[in-house]
C-alpha cells in the first residue's frame, strides 16, 4: 500500500497541483498601470513667523496662512503672490479673503506643467504686533494625465466552463484512486489481529 502511494499517488498529486493555470486576462502583464488619482499640486513655505500653504486648482490657488510657532490660522492678512512659470513669465496677484481662514488667488488660466517659482509677501498681525515677511518656494505642476481605463479583469459567468474539464478529471482521478485502494485491500484479504 505504501509503495502504491509513493509511486503513483504522490507524483500524480504533484503533477495535478502544478496544472492550475491562469486563464485569459489573468496574466496581468500587458495591461497599462492605472494612474494614481490626480492630486492637486501643493506648495508650502515658512519663516520664523508665518507658514503659507497653497493648493492649486484649475484656475484658483487656495492659500492657508498660519503662525509658524503655534500653527494657529491667520484670517486677516495682506498677501501678494508672484508666480514665475517655467517659461520665465512672472504674474503678480493679490490674494482675496476666502471661506473660513483661507485666501484665494484667481488665475487667468491653469498653470502650465513644470516648475513655478512662488514668492509671497505677507503682512499680518501676530501676537498683537504687525509682522511682514517674504516667503519663497517652488511649485511643481505635473503634466495632466488621462485617466486609464480599468483593466478588463472581470470574472464572467461562463468562466467556470474553462475549469469543467479539470473538475471532471479530478473526480475521475478520485474515483480511480478509491477503486485502486479497494482492489488492493480485497486482494490482500482481511487483516487478522495476532494474539501475543
Amino acid at each position: 500500500m505504501n509503495r502504491f502511494v509513493r509511486r503513483v499517488c504522490a507524483p500524480l498529486m504533484f503533477t495535478l497541483c502544478g496544472a492550475a493555470l491562469a486563464g485569459p486576462g489573468h496574466d496581468h502583464g500587458d495591461d497599462k498601470p492605472v494612474a494614481a488619482p490626480n492630486i492637486a499640486p501643493r506648495f508650502s513655505a515658512h519663516s520664523e513667523v508665518f507658514e503659507l500653504t497653497g493648493v492649486v486648482g484649475a484656475k484658483r490657488v487656495t492659500l492657508y496662512l498660519d503662525e509658524y510657532a503655534t500653527n494657529r490660522p491667520i484670517g486677516k492678512a495682506s498677501i501678494d503672490v508672484e508666480i514665475k512659470g517655467p517659461d520665465g513669465a512672472a504674474r503678480k496677484f493679490r490674494a482675496q479673503a476666502g471661506e473660513g481662514d483661507t485666501f484665494v488667488v484667481e488665475l487667468p488660466a491653469p498653470l502650465a506643467p513644470g516648475a513655478h517659482a512662488v514668492t509671497a509677501g505677507v503682512t499680518a498681525a501676530v501676537g498683537g504686533k504687525e509682522e511682514a515677511d517674504l516667503l519663497a518656494t517652488t511649485l511643481e505642476v505635473a503634466a495632466a494625465t488621462e485617466p486609464v481605463a480599468e483593466s478588463a479583469h472581470r470574472h464572467g459567468s461562463g468562466e467556470w466552463r474553462a475549469w469543467l474539464p479539470w473538475l471532471g478529471g479530478g473526480v475521475a482521478l478520485g474515483v480511480a484512486l478509491w477503486l485502486a485502494l479497494r482492489l488492493a485491500r480485497t486482494r490482500r484479504g482481511p487483516r487478522v489481529a495476532s494474539a501475543a
